[in-house]
């Protein structure tokens, strides 16, 4: 006959054993769970980080009131004034501090967003509303100091050969180049640039006269032309023809720029590369 073979029964697992699974189950499973909700709750509803660490400090201080109690430490005055600052304290400050960095992380990505929407993304210049903007601005300022400025529109010369005999990533450069050439040739915080449109770009100048805006020109004129260039487009020369106008402090911005292009289109006609400008008399100026 067989014999029926016996097995020791399973032994419950030791004190030890259990606790230490009791804290692994704690650490890692029930702190992640809570993590993971709370965390989850922040990122969908973010204005409610505030309450809830001021609630966390509420908490904290009834925990703080009920010890005193417990231990009967209410009974000095002065401790109780010392532990009620410090639960205060630690109410308020985390809150104001977490509100603070709330405030100014939409402050700040508003300013991004603010400053994406007002320029060109190609070239860093103004677009055309955020260029309106800026020369109102400027022309109640001239309002109040009497002064007169000009706007500037210039153009690429033959740009629309770059694009297609060298590719629209040299014409980018090209643009890009331009751009950061003329930027650095307006010095004062009333001068502005934008980006009008392809290869066109219009300039303000706060607080000149009509030679001097016509010298500005001039100055940005040469600067293009003394741009050079990587790769394919090293042997590449450009230019760029200019148009002037005036402004006063209650006049037309678009009829300041019709003006100016009127110019533009005179320098294109008569040899590209040229600054133009009209008098009071419709008599051309070159600079």
């Amino acid at each position: 006959m067989l014999e029926t073979a016996e097995f020791a029964p399973v032994q419950n697992k030791s004190p030890a054993v259990r606790n230490g699974m009791i804290v692994f189950f704690w650490h890692f499973v029930w702190m992640d769970l809570k993590q993971s909700i709370i965390v989850g709750h922040i990122r969908r509803h973010p204005t409610h980080l505030p309450f809830l660490v001021s609630s966390l400090g509420v908490i904290a201080a009834l925990l703080f009131s009920t010890l005193m109690v417990l231990f009967k430490l209410n009974e000095n005055g002065i401790l109780f004034i010392v532990i009620a600052g410090l639960a205060a304290a630690f109410i308020t400050i985390p809150a104001g501090y977490v509100h603070y960095r709330r405030e100014r992380y939409i402050e700040v990505q508003n300013e991004r967003l603010k400053k994406l929407a007002s320029v060109d993304s190609l070239t860093g210049a103004l677009n055309r509303r955020a260029f309106y903007s800026a020369v109102r601005i400027e022309q109640a300022r001239m309002n109040r100091s009497g002064s007169m400025s000009a706007l500037i529109v210039f153009d690429m010369d033959r740009f629309k050969q770059i694009n297609d005999g060298l590719g629209h990533a040299v014409g980018d450069q090209v643009l890009k180049r331009v751009a950061n050439s003329a930027r650095r040739e307006l010095r004062k915080p009333s001068d502005h640039m934008a980006r009008w449109g392809g290869e066109e770009f219009a300039i303000f100048l706060g607080d000149v006269s009509h030679d001097q805006a016509l010298g500005v020109a001039d100055r940005l004129r040469l600067a293009i032309c003394e741009l050079t260039f990587e790769g394919e487009a090293a042997d590449l020369i450009v230019s760029a023809s200019f148009g002037v106008s005036l402004i006063s402090s209650n006049g037309s911005i678009d009829e300041a720029i019709r003006e100016a292009d009127r110019a533009l289109y005179e320098a294109k006609n008569t040899g590209r590369n040229r600054v133009v400008g009209f008098d009071a008399h419709n008599r051309i100026l070159a600079a």
